[in-house]
């Protein structure tokens, strides 16, 4: 076991110089997943991997197609996977087990999936091009986005992160974040945003008048005691259960389809305030509003003549 550590620290400590120590254009990993090991590359030219066992292979791009390629350990020793190309767009290494990974050495890089790894470090301030970031359940600890002002679409659900800036990020269309323990977002300069996802936080305001864009919301199971979408006249789905909302500002958002308010603190007057507040539609649009103070005591009726459906039982959806 001690020379495994010994092992490992040695190789922890090559991956962290790597960008100084090789050429450009690499990238670097540590795994010791015993059975397959998988990468899907894709960008232009050839990419050469080394496995870290003395076998390595070429990959040749096509354009527009992502290659796979993978490789069989019979053991836990952990190795550096290195990837080398002149032109490299797109890296794949989710589900490897990964305990690093550095991709500094490819500022071309535009699109990376590492999720579902045990990294705790992620560095993409070299990928200034980085457009898509998949990196949900990882264990990392912070993320720091300030120079990648292309990203579009960034998934980091399942970390444990306790502050997320995406000031920068102007771009962005689609923010998962669930699962972490943010207690402040500012998403005030996102107004692309199309989805946000930010259920199981720790979240106390939301403020999302600027994202105009909006077409999904979840929040569930945060601290939120308010919630304003009057803005958000693009709004489709908006699920705010478990929360302990006390007042809901809806404006006659057109396009909303699906409300769950299950589980706050709605009382029989905020209730009604929502129902009168919902525009009227001839196509079959729900209200979930289980287990809140008014829940039983409210008129219905009030959305019922606009065409809503409204549900007081527990709906687990």
């Amino acid at each position: 076991m001690m020379k495994i550590n010994k092992l490992l620290l040695c190789l922890l400590c090559a991956i962290s110089v790597s960008i100084d120590t090789y050429a450009a254009n690499k990238m670097t990993m540590i795994s010791s997943m015993l059975g397959e090991v998988s990468v899907r590359l894709g960008g232009y030219g050839t990419a050469i991997i080394d496995w870290g066992n003395g076998t390595r292979e070429s990959v040749t791009f096509l354009p527009s197609h992502i290659s796979r390629r993978s490789h069989v350990y019979y053991d836990t020793i952990p190795r550096i996977i290195t990837i080398t190309g002149d032109s490299i767009t797109h890296l794949g290494c989710s589900n490897n087990q990964l305990i690093a990974l550095d991709v500094g050495g490819n500022p071309m890089l535009a699109e990376l999936f590492c999720s579902n790894n045990r990294l705790k470090k992620l560095d993409v301030s070299k990928n200034t091009e980085l457009t898509f970031l998949e990196c949900h359940f990882n264990q990392l600890k912070e993320l720091d986005l300030s120079r990648n002002t292309d990203l579009k679409l960034l998934m980091c659900h399942a970390n444990q992160l306790t502050s997320l800036e995406v000031n920068m990020n102007t771009a962005l269309t689609t923010l998962w974040a669930c699962l972490n323990q943010l207690t402040v977002l500012d998403v005030s300069r996102n107004a692309a945003l199309i989805e946000l996802w930010v259920r199981n936080n720790r979240l106390t305001a939301l403020d999302v008048s600027k994202n105009t864009a909006l077409q999904h919301l979840i929040c569930n199971s945060n601290q939120l005691t308010s919630l304003d979408v009057g803005k958000n006249t693009a709004l489709k789905t908006l699920s705010a259960v478990s929360n302990q909302l006390t007042s809901l500002v809806i404006n006659q958002n057109m396009m909303l389809w699906r409300l769950n308010i299950q589980s706050n603190q709605l009382s029989t007057t905020a209730l009604n305030v929502i129902f009168e507040t919902l525009p009227t539609v001839r196509d079959l649009r729900e209200v979930f509003i289980y287990n809140n103070h008014g829940t039983n005591s409210c008129n219905p009726n009030i959305a019922n003549d606009k065409g809503w459906t409204i549900t007081n039982t527990f709906v687990f959806r």
